[in-house]
């Protein structure tokens, strides 16, 4: 038994494309979508998805560089930040030794100051009980010795800092 109407597909089809057509004729495109063969609609439907894949694959791509460009930034930016941080520990390290080396010598200054302090003490008593000849022999001799002892000390310190 054959039927004499358009079956559902047929007939929903029908009712889309005119209401495309009415749309297109409001819009101010006047050629009826229903004048185009139902084939070259397909064709044409296909391209335009087909172009839009295309047009969301270039910008997916795109998206990614993007992304990729962002996270090789964000590395750059960490290797600067941990090449900055162990410049500056690397320069702690260095002021931490100096400054050891600084207080000793300040130590090494302070303990000769008091030395120098008890030998002025020991000459001023040794001082009253000899006469002056053999104080000036003995105080230059006692000043030399006491050079010998403070250049000994510094060069010993040169060396430790270096």
């Amino acid at each position: 038994m054959a039927k004499n109407r358009p079956g559902q597909g047929a007939r929903r089809r029908q009712r889309n494309r005119e209401q495309r057509d009415k749309e297109a004729y409001l819009t101010g495109n006047h050629v009826p979508e229903s004048a185009i063969p139902r084939s070259k609609r397909i064709i044409a439907k296909k391209k335009q998805r087909k172009q839009i894949n295309e047009r969301l694959d270039g910008i997916s791509k795109e998206i990614k560089a993007m992304e990729e460009q962002q996270q090789n930034l964000l590395e750059e930016q960490q290797r600067q930040k941990d090449k900055a941080a162990a410049s500056t520990f690397k320069t702690d390290v260095r002021n931490n030794r100096f400054n050891v080396v600084r207080d000793g010598l300040e130590n090494t200054t302070n303990k000769l100051n008091a030395h120098v302090k008890t030998f002025n003490k020991m000459e001023e008593d040794m001082g009253m009980r000899m006469d002056q000849s053999t104080m000036a022999n003995a105080k230059i001799a006692k000043m030399e010795h006491q050079m010998e002892a403070m250049m000994a000390e510094i060069s010993a310190l040169r060396e430790a800092r270096k």
